[in-house]
């Protein structure tokens, strides 16, 4: 009997055998590392602008173009992400060309263009907790200006005012309520901002029209309360700018005045080395919109060389790889921002004219060591990242448990050491099919090693 009784290694060797198969078993499909619907404006227009304020999405003014007619806008759509409702409000002076930011629950909205003829002072002020709207002024009426924040300050920097570009920039202090004063180092206008760290950056834009496009970056430390510049390695007006992780991004735009020759080139700032680096869209552009959320920077849709684009170029600053997907609908003079899980691109101007679509991205977070994206880390978690080991791309692809976009050995790490994890549930471990499978096959292996006995 003792001959013929299993020896403790055969035994194991068999468990290891078919645990092993059974892991390698293809796994579920994972969702898509994001997914892609649709929503509507209360009213079609192009070049609107974007900001984020608290939990609300909010995308103000703009301006129409109906047979042969301009109308301005002072509609003010707010999306609020915690309760997937639209809403509608005002702003105090219809206009477009205007540029937003935000501070906590704080949206400005300032200048514009009114009538295609009158520049615009006003600030529109939209508190996100308690609904409420209030207006101040700029030091200066002009339109084309760009807006970023950083610490309790809200910049909003260049513009023009015809005949020429404006260096100006107004600073709105929220703890004080006081308005200051600085300049640009070159006049210009149709610039892009974004933050990164603690500095506030305006790049690009253009200093006159004839072409007379500019690479020109302005750069404010908000810890040292100084300017630096630096510059693009392609002058460009019309260009998106995002801020992903430690990164500042400029992609895109025009290089001449009148757009008849798009830039794909994407300039990078990284604000840990303070080094610039250079990628490229897959598609030159300009007017496109961009926005980030996780460790992805959208830029989507924007005016190509055979009109409206509905491409959208997506950066994963973790993985430094570009892949691409498509808009609902093509145009340019859209606007972009974030919110929540969300990147939303909203209105535009494309072929059937003015646009009311809302393009809505949703980036999940990711559940570690959820390698099938099943919401539930288990055995099959384990066939996932051996099926797709050595693939690549955006954080979340299938195989991919840690979230850094690339299938390795590390990512049967991040299985094991979160296993029994599920998505919203605190980590309590449920077995899925395939690990009640091997846990009734372990528990059958050592019942029958007893029975042997």
């Amino acid at each position: 009997m003792n001959a013929q009784r299993p020896s403790r290694t055969a035994s194991f060797l068999v468990c290891f055998l078919v645990t092993l198969a059974l892991c390698c078993l293809p796994s579920p499909a994972r969702a898509a590392d994001f997914t892609h619907t649709t929503a509507t404006l209360s009213e079609a227009r192009f070049s609107p602008v974007g900001t984020t304020a608290g939990n609300k999405a909010i995308f103000a003014g703009g301006i129409q173009y109906l047979e042969g007619t301009w109308m301005d806008s002072n509609v003010v759509d707010i999306y609020d992400a915690d309760t997937g409702a639209w809403s509608t409000a005002s702003l105090s002076q219809a206009r477009f060309l205007l540029a937003g930011t935000s501070i906590g629950d704080k949206a400005f909205f300032a200048g514009g263009y009114v009538n295609l003829g009158i520049d615009s002072d006003v600030v529109d002020i939209y508190d996100a907790g308690t609904g409420i709207w209030t207006t101040d002024v700029l030091s200066l009426e002009r339109h084309g200006l760009a807006a970023t924040s950083v610490g309790n300050k809200a910049f909003f920097a260049g513009g023009i005012k015809p005949p020429g570009g404006e260096n100006l920039v107004d600073i709105y202090d929220v703890n004080t309520e006081q308005w200051d004063t600085a300049s640009l180092s070159q006049a210009r206008w149709y610039l892009a901002a974004t933050t990164v760290g603690n500095k506030a950056i305006f790049a690009g834009g253009y200093a006159g029209y004839t072409p007379d496009d500019s690479a020109v970056v302005d750069i404010y430390d908000a810890v040292t309360d100084s300017w630096d510049t630096a510059s693009l390695s392609e002058g460009r007006g019309d260009l998106a700018a995002v801020t992903v992780g430690n990164k500042a991004i400029f992609a895109g735009g025009c290089v001449d005045y009148f757009c008849e020759e798009k830039s794909n080139i994407v300039d990078i700032y990284d604000a840990d080395t303070n080094q610039w680096s250079m990628a490229t869209l897959s598609v030159a552009r300009g007017d496109l919109a961009g926005a980030a959320v996780g460790n992805l920077a959208f830029f989507a849709g924007g005016d190509d060389a055979d009109g409206s684009s509905d491409v959208v170029d997506i950066y994963n600053a973790d993985t430094d790889t570009w892949t691409t997907t498509t808009l609902s609908v093509a145009r340019g003079s859209l606007t972009a921002t974030a919110v929540g899980d969300m990147v939303i691109f909203a209105g535009g101007y494309g072929a059937e004219g003015n646009s009311d679509v809302v393009d809505i991205f949703i980036v999940p977070e990711l559940l570690p060591g959820d390698a099938t994206g099943d919401g539930v880390v288990s055995a099959d978690d384990y066939g996932s990242v051996q099926l797709n080991f050595g693939n690549t791309g955006h954080a979340g692809i299938p195989g991919d448990a840690n979230g850094d976009g690339i299938v390795s050995a590390d990512d049967y790490g991040s299985v094991q050491l979160h296993f029994g994890d599920m998505a919203g549930m605190g980590g309590v471990p449920v077995p899925e099919p395939a690990s009640a499978g091997l846990l009734l096959l372990g528990f059958s292996s050592l019942l029958w090693r007893r029975i042997k006995r």
